[in-house]
């Protein structure tokens, strides 16, 4: 039996710890990719700091396929010292939520972070959750107060919507760049009945 096959069958006869040494590199991630195959529930990888976890998100990306995965996310550090005075950059901060939301809502997602990035207070899981609007089309949407729980959530109203967590309003028209999209959103309304939405690349 090959070292690949008995690591595949600690994992599914449920040990809890197994050591591999002498590993590094792409090697590793080749090595991590086919060992998903076998794992079924979340996976969290973490690495010594965020430079390697970067590069590990890279490679994973690169060796895994859609066919067994439903994912590869990056759970980054924000980089900066809390007591900065400084705000991360929205990408990031889209990067942290998209794992959070894929940890708790998707049955084997996986998770490459870093230690420092786990040193950070998390929101609640059921804050993150109830957090999430589903809006459809000829639903019935008080525009002001949808304006109102962006403000709340953390968007930025701008004058064109650009990035991730901006939105912008023009009459009837709502733009906003939500964090698990990779386009943008317009929202037309009609009063306040959704009368079309669609995505656009901002």
């Amino acid at each position: 039996m090959d070292n690949l096959t008995r690591l595949k069958r600690g994992i599914k006869d449920n040990i809890r710890l197994i050591e591999v040494t002498g590993i590094t590199g792409s090697a590793l991630a080749y090595l991590i990719s086919q060992l998903l195959t076998e794992i079924v529930h979340p996976c969290l990888i973490i690495l010594p700091n965020s430079e390697e976890a970067g590069q590990f998100h890279k490679d994973l990306g690169f060796f895994l396929t859609n066919e067994n995965n439903t994912g590869v996310f990056l759970f980054p550090s924000y980089g900066i010292s809390p007591l900065a005075g400084l705000s991360p950059p929205k990408e990031l901060i889209s990067q942290r939520i998209e794992a959070l939301y894929c940890l708790s809502t998707s049955n084997d997602p996986v998770v490459v972070t870093s230690l420092d990035a786990l040193m950070t207070r998390l929101l609640p899981k059921e804050t993150l959750l109830n957090s999430v609007a589903h809006i459809a089309v000829n639903e019935e949407i008080d525009r002001e107060d949808m304006i109102r729980e962006l403000l709340t959530l953390g968007y930025f109203r701008t004058s064109l919507v650009e990035e991730r967590g901006d939105f912008s309003v023009r009459g009837g028209v709502v733009d906003l760049y939500p964090p698990l999209y990779d386009s943008a959103i317009r929202v037309e309304f009609w009063g306040n009945t959704v009368e079309s939405i669609r995505l656009f690349n901002p």
